[in-house]
């Protein structure tokens, strides 16, 4: 995309988050990437990205093997389905696998979600004038940021 396309996509959104009786009201969709803006309680405390996640959901779905030749198999294989696009699959894998509920449950005991909190860009994101805010999240960052403005 160019920078005259990208540049007229960001001054409609402004001009109807400045003033949505007149151009209309937009919306706007957060994922997994915006969380990485949360302030950590801890002092060592990440969130998970996809592949982290991804490689633990391998690990219950394909046992570490014993013989040696098939270990070079596994992580190679391991490379494969933790990175880009494989891991949405390899979710859908672990689902098929264990259910949707034991994924659900997975993911959100991963993240920790009670060690973070929103941070500087989620205040000023929930600031502007949007229609609708979605997200993808497991974490509650952006609700629990909302319930106290």
């Amino acid at each position: 995309m160019d920078a005259v396309l990208i540049q007229t996509y960001i001054n409609d959104i402004a001009k109807r988050l400045h003033d949505p009786n007149k151009y209309g009201s937009t919306s706007v969709m957060i994922g997994a990437g915006f969380s990485k803006n949360a302030i950590s309680l801890g002092e060592s405390t990440v969130s998970p990205n996809w592949e982290e996640l991804a490689k633990t959901m391998y690990e219950s779905l394909y046992p570490f093997p014993d013989n040696r030749d098939e270990r070079e198999k596994w992580e190679k294989v391991l490379v494969k389905k933790t990175s880009g696009k494989n891991v949405l699959k390899l979710a859908e894998e672990y689902k098929v696998a264990f259910g949707r509920n034991k994924l659900d449950k997975f993911i959100e005991d991963s993240i920790d979600d009670d060690k973070f909190i929103p941070g500087d860009l989620h205040v000023k994101l929930l600031d502007l004038n949007w229609n609708d805010v979605f997200t993808t999240n497991y974490d509650t960052l952006l609700e629990r940021l909302y319930l106290s403005i």
